[in-house]
């Protein structure tokens, strides 16, 4: 029989000593393990919770991805000490910048503005779709009047430069379906 003891929830403490264990045997290998985590490690935010999530997380990220090449590469820990210092002064400056940031106007001005322009470039090229129907190429529109799709409204939307068939060399191989076809695309577009 498979005997399983129950588990017990870890408590914050619990979860933060193991956090705390986690940092010092990726991140400070080389170090006495009497020495503060704060004395070893540069700052990277004002705060310290902060900083030892964060620092959990670079744990993690360092053994899973950086510390398994490198550690066969080298013992060495400068290479890690240098990473480090450099995602600290990366973060310092970044906590710096948002601290100017006009966070009223960014979230109601300047993020809805750029939302509706990314919507209304997405929905542009995807509103005439070309169909091949019973061998015939016809212009479906999927959001845009049918009148968009004659011959004199045309101009209703501007064409990718892609798509211009203008330039083809009209020579007497082409047969008339495929006029028709070209026909048709140039008017949808």
């Amino acid at each position: 029989m498979n005997k399983t003891r129950p588990t017990s929830p870890a408590t914050t403490e619990e979860l933060d000593q193991r956090t705390l264990l986690l940092i010092r045997r990726v991140l400070c290998t080389h170090s006495p393990p009497t020495t503060p985590l704060e004395e070893l490690l540069p700052a990277l935010t004002s705060s310290a919770e902060v900083d030892v999530q964060l620092y959990a997380f670079i744990a993690i990220i360092a053994r899973d991805f950086i510390l398994s090449w490198y550690g066969e590469i080298s013992n060495d820990h400068a290479f890690l000490d240098e990473v480090i210092a450099l995602i600290a002064h990366c973060t310092r400056s970044l906590q710096e910048r948002l601290r100017e940031v006009d966070l009223e106007v960014l979230l109601l001005d300047e993020v809805p503005a750029i939302l509706d322009a990314h919507v209304r470039g997405i929905l542009k090229p995807v509103s005439k779709v070309l169909v091949v129907f019973d061998g015939e190429l016809t212009c479906v529109l999927s959001r845009l009047p049918q009148s968009c799709c004659s011959a004199q409204h045309s101009s209703c939307a501007a064409p990718h430069p892609s798509g211009d068939l203008s330039e083809l060399p009209a020579s007497s191989r082409v047969d008339e379906s495929y006029r028709k076809r070209t026909a048709v695309y140039e008017t949808c577009l």
